[in-house]
């Protein structure tokens, strides 16, 4: 197997969306968000490395290991005494999906309420010719993506990294214990946004609307 165990992890946890784009003809921007949080996570390696026959290497390799799943988990399913596809599966969590199935409702969904927008908004007057700074979590970001904004799900993901890290020591436990241990829940909607994310465009929250907002729902610490 060409995967270590947290590269393992990181696919298995990613299948219902693959699934997701896959039904909803978005794969495209599927693979690009894949691209991103790979390089974020295990870094350039697999996209630097030449391809050959039968070793494909890059979104290509990718491509090929869950086109390989798809078929495996059909195989298994359909032989007597095989594993339902309907069968339970322990959900195994990266530290940033962790945190979002933990906290999701409470903390990061009202942050991303107020950063996506602003962050929209910083590439756009960046792509005007604006000299603009940007926050470290979103700077690391925009330059993985080459100043594109790649949707919700990366930005998202980004952001939770970024405040797990800045919590305290209990919820890091409480973080690091889901995954380790996992859980059979489904994967939550808010783990397969998966929207177009260009200002204006489908699936834009009130972008510019929102630019400045003082709703007393939102956290008052910042993380800018």
């Amino acid at each position: 197997m060409w995967t270590s165990p947290q590269e393992l992890a990181f696919l298995e946890a990613r299948e219902p969306l693959h699934a997701q784009a896959k039904a909803t003809s978005t794969l495209s921007q599927f693979w690009d968000g894949m691209k991103v949080e790979w390089i974020d996570q295990f870094g350039m390696s697999l996209f630097i490395k030449q391809s050959t026959p039968g070793n494909p290497m890059g979104i290509k390799r990718l491509r090929q290991w869950y086109n390989n799943r798809r078929n495996t988990t059909n195989s298994t399913a359909s032989k007597p005494g095989g594993r339902s596809s309907l069968a339970p599966k322990k959900q195994k969590y990266q530290q940033s999906q962790a945190y979002l199935k933990l906290y999701y409702s409470s903390k990061v969904a009202p942050m991303m309420e107020k950063e996506y927008p602003i962050y929209q908004n910083r590439l756009l007057e960046l792509a005007r010719g604006t000299l603009v700074e940007f926050p470290r979590y979103q700077e690391s970001l925009r330059i993985r993506s080459n100043d594109v904004d790649t949707g919700r799900l990366a930005f998202m993901n980004t952001l939770a990294r970024h405040m797990v890290s800045e919590e305290s020591e209990e919820v890091k436990a409480e973080v690091a214990y889901l995954q380790e241990n996992g859980d059979e829940d489904e994967i939550p909607a808010y783990l397969e946004l998966n929207t177009s994310s260009s200002v204006g465009g489908s699936g834009s929250v009130g972008i510019l609307a929102r630019l400045g907002s003082t709703d007393p729902g939102y956290p008052s610490g910042s993380y800018l």
